[in-house]
């Protein structure tokens, strides 16, 4: 994570807060989201099989219904 932050400053992206939480990972983020009042949250994401999707859902697909701000998907 350190390696991005300094990525996105060296960039001109100065507004970078790291925050480190326990629990259900998209309850988490949105939660951070609301409290920090945040203008948009930056997720990686990966590809999932149609299947996989179903059983297990994406942290990013549950982020992005509840979120209140835009989320921005990173496919990497």
């Amino acid at each position: 994570m350190e390696k991005e932050v300094k990525r996105l400053k060296d960039k001109g992206v100065n507004n970078i807060e790291t925050v480190i939480r326990d629990g259900e990972a998209a309850y988490e983020i949105v939660a951070v989201a609301r409290e920090k009042q945040a203008d948009l949250v930056v997720m990686s994401t990966h590809h999932y099989s149609a299947m996989g999707k179903l059983f297990m859902g994406s942290v990013t697909d549950r982020v992005t219904k509840k979120s209140p701000c835009p989320v921005l998907w990173v496919f990497r």
